[in-house]
This record gives C-alpha cells, sequence and structure tokens, in this order.
C-alpha cells in the first residue's frame, strides 16, 4: 500500500508522505482520532517510509528490499501489544521494550517502535515508558495510536506531536465501497451509518444478516407513515437482542435520509430514535422502545 491510497484528507497525507519519505521526523508521534479512519494504516505506511530505499517522493513503494523485509517483519520494528490472556498492556512490557532499545538497531539504520492500542497501557506502563518517549535512543522513532487524548496521560501526550485524523466524508466512504463490490443502494446507507469509520462501514458490508435488518427498518417506517398501526409496522422487523443499538442506527439514517429529501418527517424519526436508545440504554424493552418510536415519529 502507499501514501495516495490511504482515505484521509489531503493536507494530512502529503504532510507524512513528505516527512517520512524523506525522514525528518519527529522522535514520537500520537495519532489519534475515532476507529476505522486510518490510524494504523498511516502509522504502518510510516513506518515502512523510514525503511524504503526508493527516492523520499516515493516511499514507501512496496517493492524494494526494505520494504519486503517490513513486509516480512523488521528486527528494528518493535510492536507493543496487549499480551495474549490480558487486557492491558503491563508494566513489565514496557520495561522489555526499554531495555531491548538498548542494543544497537539490527540495520543500523531507523528502530521504529509501534504501539497500535496505546490508550490499553495501564498508568504504570504509561509512566515507565516516559523517560524513554521524551528521549529515545539515536534513530529510534515512536508511533501511538490511540482513540482519544483522554485515554493516556496528559504527561505522555505532552512528549509526542498529535496528528489528528478525521471522520471520513461520507461521500468517501461511499465511493470506497462501490470500489470494493457493495451494490449503490447498499453503499449509500452504509455509509450514512458509519459516522466517518471505514473500518466500521467494511464491517456492515460484510455482514449478510444486515441487509435484511435495513430492508425490515424501512418496511417498518413506511408502515407507520401509512397508518398501518403500531404494531403492525413494529412486526416488519425482526431484531435480536443484541442488535437493538444497530437496529436503531438504521433507523436515524433512514430519517436523516429522509431530511435531506426535504422530508420533514424524518427529522422526527431522528428524535425519536434517539430517545428510543435512551430507553434501551436505560433496560426499557426492546419492544416498547420500538413501538413508542415508531408512534412517535409517525405523529400517532
Amino acid at each position: 500500500m502507499r501514501f495516495d491510497e490511504l482515505l484521509a484528507r489531503p493536507a494530512l497525507i502529503s504532510h507524512l508522505r513528505e516527512t517520512f519519505g524523506a525522514g525528518r521526523v519527529y522522535h514520537a508521534y500520537l495519532f489519534v482520532g475515532p476507529e476505522g479512519v486510518g490510524k494504523r494504516t498511516a502509522a504502518g505506511l510510516c513506518s515502512q517510509a523510514l525503511f524504503c530505499q526508493a527516492a523520499p517522493g516515493e516511499r514507501p513503494c512496496g517493492d524494494c528490499p526494505g520494504c519486503a523485509q517490513f513486509a516480512e517483519g523488521h528486527p528494528d520494528v518493535y510492536r507493543l501489544q496487549v499480551p495474549d490472556g490480558k487486557t492491558q498492556i503491563p508494566v513489565d512490557s514496557v520495561r522489555d521494550l526499554t531495555a531491548a532499545l538498548s542494543d544497537r538497531p539490527f540495520s543500523g539504520g531507523w528502530r521504529v517502535v509501534l504501539i497500535e492500542e496505546a490508550e490499553k497501557m495501564n498508568a504504570s506502563a504509561q509512566n515507565a515508558l516516559l523517560k524513554t518517549l521524551e528521549e529515545p535512543p539515536e534513530g529510534t522513532v515512536f508511533l501511538l495510536v490511540a482513540r482519544a487524548l483522554g485515554a493516556l496521560l496528559p504527561t505522555v501526550v505532552s512528549r509526542c506531536q498529535v496528528v489528528r485524523f478525521s471522520p471520513l466524508p461520507e461521500e468517501t466512504v461511499r465511493q470506497e465501497l462501490l470500489r470494493r463490490g457493495a451494490k449503490e443502494g447498499d453503499a449509500k446507507w452504509i455509509a450514512q451509518i458509519s459516522e466517518g469509520s471505514l473500518g466500521k462501514a467494511l464491517a456492515c458490508l460484510n455482514d449478510d444478516h444486515l441487509p435484511a435488518l435495513m430492508r425490515g427498518a424501512q418496511a417498518a417506517w413506511e408502515a407507520a407513515r401509512s397508518g398501518k398501526g403500531v404494531a403492525a409496522a413494529a412486526g416488519a422487523i425482526k431484531v435480536e437482542k443484541d442488535e437493538a443499538l444497530l437496529a436503531l442506527d438504521l433507523f436515524e439514517s433512514i430519517g436523516r435520509s429522509c431530511i435531506r429529501e426535504g422530508d420533514e418527517a424524518g427529522a422526527r424519526l431522528v428524535r425519536a430514535a434517539m430517545e428510543a436508545r435512551k430507553m434501551v440504554n436505560s433496560n426499557v424493552t426492546w419492544q416498547y422502545a420500538l413501538e413508542r418510536m415508531l408512534m412517535d415519529a409517525a405523529g400517532r
């Protein structure tokens, strides 16, 4: 993969390509943003660019020996991850990393430390990382990835150059889904509910049950609007216990689509779906929340 294939803001892509392609890098970066917006992919590309042997503007090329070694597992790339059977990155993992960094690089060039779930370092682990993060060995670059700045200690954040990744435009997500073989209708509503996350959109695209759920939501909404009665409308959609919040996302998507088409009923559906979400999160039964939402949205 190359930088021009990364779905992100053009200015951000250009900055990363120029910075890492030329090797003019800061000692520590924190890539932060919602899930599924390209942070991990970008961190991998930036890491690979440092080992690429192509011309600066072409890095990473994906074809040179440096890129091949990166793909196979470069000995100078360290990945700090949650150990098997654990839910956090413990302080011992950080201590092992700092000890390993005291040795010379295998290739004599760059070393990269990738922490793709930095928010999973516990407080002790983050504190143990501070000194090395502030003054890493020469030629060592840290790349931390996290969903939010608040998930990390301020002392960690302050030692990094923060790179913010924003949700992708809906049209960008729709076009990428079409490129990957989605049908036009599916691409449209999946992009609407993905909240700018390509990762979420691709998960929806690969969920065989989701199209049926969307058709049920559309049928329920049309039945409610046509005056067939709340019970009949609610019966048009079959929702498993763990699908309630996803179904409400779909109803919101339908409502927002109506708003874009100038149908004021869409605003009622969006508000009603939001209220239904509060009810479900408060352990109100799904059936009651669904029927109340449809009744309110239809103006009954």
